[in-house]
């Protein structure tokens, strides 16, 4: 009996680990941003006084720093990774179509009154669509960016490949 609810555990586990969403943020107006895997793990980047930036991992009540700037003890990254080809660009379009849109707000000023002015049109037609997209003549930049998944879409991505 207990290894039946084991089992059962395990089992409602594995599907909950391949539904749970995937988020990736980014916010340049409040400066937040982070990949999440909703409810398990969060991975934000952060301002650091001494280093450029830190990153902030937590999973479930721990959390710790990494400092990708500090030198390494021992180099990492020395393999050659193999040639990008036709079949590896197929998989990265549809590992990007698993993902989908959940907010976009872009608002930007060219610093050109002109060009402001020409991209007025377009920002009205884009308006129509998808996203929330402004132009504005105070010098005020910036970009708030969602996109989620599941693990199961990616996983049927490199299935589907």
């Amino acid at each position: 009996m207990m290894l039946f609810v084991l089992l059962f555990l395990l089992f409602f586990g594995v599907i909950y680990l391949l539904f749970i969403p995937i988020i990736i943020y980014i916010n340049t107006k409040e400066n937040l941003y982070y990949l999440a895997l909703k409810g398990l793990f969060k991975a934000s980047l952060e301002k650091h006084p001494k280093e450029i930036i830190q990153i902030k991992f937590q999973l479930f009540f721990y959390h710790f720093y990494y400092y990708p700037f500090k030198k390494a003890r021992a180099p990492i990254f020395n393999k050659k990774i193999g040639n990008f080809n036709i079949k590896s660009s197929k998989l990265a379009k549809n590992l990007i179509k698993s993902f989908k849109i959940k907010k976009l707000q872009l608002n930007i000023d060219t610093g050109d009154f002109i060009l402001n002015a020409k991209l007025f049109p377009l920002i009205a037609i884009l308006n129509t669509t998808y996203g929330d997209y402004t132009i504005n003549f105070k010098g005020k930049n910036y970009l708030v960016f969602k996109v989620q998944s599941r693990p199961v879409y990616i996983i049927t991505s490199f299935i589907n490949n």
